[in-house]
């Protein structure tokens, strides 16, 4: 990496604004080598023609001489107004890779555009994907990396860049599988203590805003005008009941990374839950909705 860039991506990081869509004060703009010998000639131009007190040649001087500020504007404004779009099935959890595609996006057309994601410069348009790995170590709303976006255009005799995170993205707490076990345990003997054989998929009670539509009894609500739902699960199998007051006493992160794998070994099990957690509550929650509750331990 360029020292130039080293530089500009410690002030870029630095910068508490929520922008992620490249504006004019995100721009770097340095000349090239080759911009770097084109000043130094445009100078000798100069020189000489304010010598010998020659109007073409000062003429000349004078119009490489705003060529070569045009160049610092548009190879700005080229950039300016680009962004990245970011995609990715699946839920963030800390402690683990993610691998993100990107997809430059902006609302006019750029020319000559490199983008670096750490692996390199590669050229790029609103065409092409890129892969880029974010590794959260902690839970919560976390940016994405860094990265670059850098153009030569028009002329080649200036490099503008500029450094942008594509999006913040919620992280997951970190599971602790261990206390998870314990906990699914627990709630599988407090099932067979308290005997939820009455609780067969015909029983009802009182919905629940949150709780899927899906869960609704019609017929009832038919018949008496009033919201009940279902509370046998569909799979015919008990439905576990994931509650932060079960883990509290391990104290507040512990818990949350109890949950979050509670959460994730049901989901991956196949296995609807009900879930509790400081005044919130979701009944009957189907593995392929558990980004909610995730988010939600994530914010806790």
């Amino acid at each position: 990496m360029r020292w130039s860039d080293k530089i500009s991506r410690a002030l870029s990081s630095r910068r508490k604004d929520t922008s992620f869509t490249v504006s004019m004060r995100r721009v770097f703009v340095l000349p090239t080598r080759h911009g770097l010998m084109v000043s130094i000639a445009i100078l000798g131009v100069f020189a000489i023609a304010v010598r010998i007190q020659n109007n073409m040649l000062l003429l000349m001087a004078i119009a490489l001489f705003v060529i070569f500020i045009l160049s610092l504007l548009w190879a700005g404004e080229n950039l300016r107004g680009l962004g990245l779009r970011a995609m990715h099935s699946g839920q963030i959890v800390a402690g683990e890779t993610v691998m993100f595609a990107l997809e430059m996006s902006g609302p006019k057309t750029a020319y000559d555009i490199y983008l670096d994601t750490g692996s390199g410069e590669v050229p790029t348009d609103f065409t092409n994907r890129h892969a880029l790995a974010f590794s959260p170590t902690s839970r919560g709303l976390h940016p994405l990396p860094l990265v670059r976006l850098s153009t030569m255009f028009p002329f080649g005799l200036t490099r503008a860049w500029a450094w942008i995170s594509p999006q913040n993205v919620l992280v997951a707490p970190k599971p602790d599988y261990a206390a998870a076990r314990a906990l699914l345990s627990g709630i599988a003997n407090r099932g067979q203590d308290e005997g939820n054989d009455s609780d067969g998929a015909d029983s009802l009670q009182d919905w629940v805003e949150g709780t899927p539509e899906t869960r609704i009894s019609w017929k009832q609500y038919a018949a008496t005008d009033r919201l009940m739902e279902k509370t046998g699960d569909r799979s015919g199998g008990d439905v576990l009941d994931i509650s932060y007051d079960l883990v509290a006493h391990l104290g507040h992160e512990q818990a949350l990374s109890a949950l979050s794998a509670a959460v994730l070994r049901a989901a991956r099990a196949g296995r609807s839950f009900h879930f509790r957690m400081h005044g919130m509550e979701l009944r009957h929650v189907d593995p392929q909705s558990v980004g909610k509750v995730l988010d939600a331990l994530a914010l806790a």
